[in-house]
């Protein structure tokens, strides 16, 4: 959790670029000033929520800041940084089904985010998957961070990883099976121990 808490800063930049690319623009017609002065206002309240979360989150009020995340998420439904801000409060609650349900779906809504912040949602659910040792959604969804990394090569990220983590997934996977005969012969040996004397 230290190494999140420490990314939270810059994380909450990231929210607050992405929450006003997301904000709606201006049509400069005196009939939509309404409509966009109430989506103004909803996305300031947005905003203060998401802060109110990454502070609570930093001290550590972990219920606190996935209470602020879920108010983030209610006012903009629409804002994958509510619910990849959420991911990482459930994570840090050690909460991995409601981690994986935020940032789910916030990669449904990624394409009204900008193109930094659907890499940095990728990335943790590849990273969760292996969290949750379903080693093939891993090397799928570390292909699909691949394959967001060459079409968004500016927007930070790390192609590199890709093919360390699916060669560590294809090596852990390769010592698992030559270790399955070691664990049968144990399992066999616990089933029919040998008898005193015999």
């Amino acid at each position: 959790m230290r190494v999140r808490l420490k990314l939270l800063p810059v994380l909450l930049l990231t929210t607050l670029a992405v929450s006003a690319s997301a904000a709606p623009p201006r049509k400069g017609a005196a009939a939509a000033a309404p409509v966009d002065e109430a989506a103004a206002a909803t996305h300031k309240k947005f905003i203060e929520a998401v802060k109110d979360g990454t502070d609570k989150y930093a001290a550590k009020d972990i219920s606190g800041a996935i209470e602020a995340f879920h108010k983030a998420t209610d006012l903009e439904p629409r804002n994958p940084a509510g619910y990849y801000f959420l991911g990482e409060a459930e994570l840090g609650n050690r909460d991995l089904a409601q981690a994986e349900s935020a940032w789910l779906h916030a990669s449904q809504v990624s394409d009204d985010g900008p193109p930094g912040l659907k890499l940095k949602i990728f990335f943790v659910v590849a990273d969760l998957r292996e969290r949750q040792k379903r080693w093939d959604d891993a090397k799928a969804a570390w292909e699909q961070y691949g394959d967001l990394c060459a079409k968004f090569p500016d927007a930070g990220a790390f192609p590199g990883v890709v093919k360390e983590r699916i060669a560590m997934i294809d090596a852990m996977l390769t010592q698992d099976k030559a270790y399955e005969i070691v664990r049968k012969r144990i399992a066999e040996e616990k089933a029919h121990p040998p008898k005193p004397g015999g």
